[in-house]
């Protein structure tokens, strides 16, 4: 499909990619090895789910080998879809060539501002900024500029080199660089801050009206809570090149994180540091520093101790050539899994658990009364073997139920 939209696109596509979105396990033909060949787009992935249920090695290798990642949800929880949207959106940045300067979360209530403060430099010369929420209608979104003036959905026309708009789980400014032409100097380079607070709808907004009805409990000051995900997107001559490396995808397994940090694609030597903020399965963060090596590469090792997923967000902090602080930064994932590395099903390997069960089944090794046992406590034997006989067979379709 992007082969026959590119061969008919005039002028033709600068970038064509392909996001593979997966909650499962690669168990069908064709192989990969067969397919692999013929992308010829850019190819990223997303693993909707815990690494033990995904086919972490085979995604990781199909993207690597076409300019892309891998990033895994993890655990499903009442965020997924804002981290869902996060995750794309930092795909989409890849393939436009955007730089991301930020990138928090947090939660508004009625009591608070929150400012988000990021850096823009004279490298960047336009800006997407953008707040993921389940109600974007009901976030008074404004922009402020280093010298302090606000811009809002109003400014836009006439005003600002800026425009807002609203959508259904998201609201986004898109600015060119400087955002005030007659006050080029304050609003280009410097901090700027996003500002959110709980408010009413925009002035002459109400494409979103049912949004408002549905979000009525949050206007009760006493428990007005709503979560949101922010992004800085930028478009600059000044980059960060982040990438996870795993050789093996078992507990205990290294990997290797490298990150590049370029101006008008010369190193910043002696000018940035970049380091890890590694968020393991067990919800504490590892901080690990990334330091040059002589290609003018940042890079770390990091061990992965424990079963799941783990969440490195690369940064990087300095100045550029102009003396101009920047922050840039990317989301990685890296997982660790019990037989991590047996993932093809044509792996003779991966059968073992399965001669293993049939064997269990068919000697008479597990008794009756050992099955009432473990029924007495709460556990079904049948359906647990079913459950494994089915993993371990990569597919319920081709699998015939064990029988005790």
């Amino acid at each position: 499909m992007l082969d026959d939209a590119q061969a008919a696109a005039l002028p033709p596509y600068d970038v064509t990619a392909m996001v593979v979105l997966t909650d499962g396990m690669w168990n069908r033909p064709p192989d990969l090895a067969s397919v692999s060949g013929s992308i010829t787009a850019n190819t990223f992935a997303v693993g909707l789910g815990l690494p033990s249920n995904i086919s972490v090695p085979a995604l990781t290798t199909l993207c690597q080998g076409h300019n892309g990642y891998l990033l895994i949800t993890g655990q499903i929880s009442t965020d997924q879809s804002m981290r869902l949207g996060k995750y794309f959106l930092q795909i989409l940045a890849g393939i436009t060539n955007a730089e991301i300067a930020a990138d928090p979360r947090g939660v508004l209530d009625t009591t608070a501002e929150h400012r988000i403060p990021f850096w823009i430099s004279e490298a960047d010369y336009g800006m997407d900024l953008i707040v993921l929420s389940p109600y974007p209608n009901v976030v008074d979104f404004q922009l402020e500029t280093p010298n302090g003036t606000r811009i809002t959905p109003s400014s836009g026309p006439g005003g600002a080199n800026s425009q807002f708009v609203l959508s259904r789980y998201a609201s986004y400014y898109r600015c060119a660089l400087p955002v005030l032409p007659k006050d080029a100097r304050g609003s280009h380079r410097g901090l700027w801050h996003a500002v959110l607070k709980l408010g009413r709808p925009a002035p002459g907004v109400t494409t979103y009206n049912r949004q408002k009805e549905n979000y009525a409990a949050y206007y009760d000051p006493k428990r007005a809570v709503l979560p949101y995900e922010f992004v800085a997107h930028t478009y600059s001559s000044l980059t960060l090149s982040a990438h996870v490396a795993q050789a093996s995808y078992e507990i205990g397994a290294a990997v290797h994180i490298a990150a590049s940090v370029l101006e008008y694609d010369m190193p910043l030597k002696g000018r940035a540091k970049v380091w890890a903020e590694v968020q393991r399965p067990d919800g504490l963060t590892d901080i690990i520093v990334l330091g040059p090596d002589l290609s003018g590469q940042f890079v770390a090792g990091y061990e992965l101790k424990l079963f799941g997923v783990f969440n490195i967000r690369v940064r990087a902090h300095g100045e550029t050539m102009q003396g101009s602080l920047f922050e840039r930064e990317h989301t990685l994932t890296a997982a660790a899994v019990p037989g991590g590395d047996i993932w093809n099903p044509n792996d003779p390997r991966a059968n073992d658990l399965c001669r293993l069960l049939d064997c269990l089944i068919e000697k008479g090794v597990i008794s009756k009364d050992l099955q009432k046992k473990l029924s007495d406590l709460g556990i079904d034997l049948p359906l647990l073997l079913k459950c494994l006989g089915n993993e371990c067979r990569s597919g319920a379709e081709e699998f015939e139920p064990l029988r005790l």
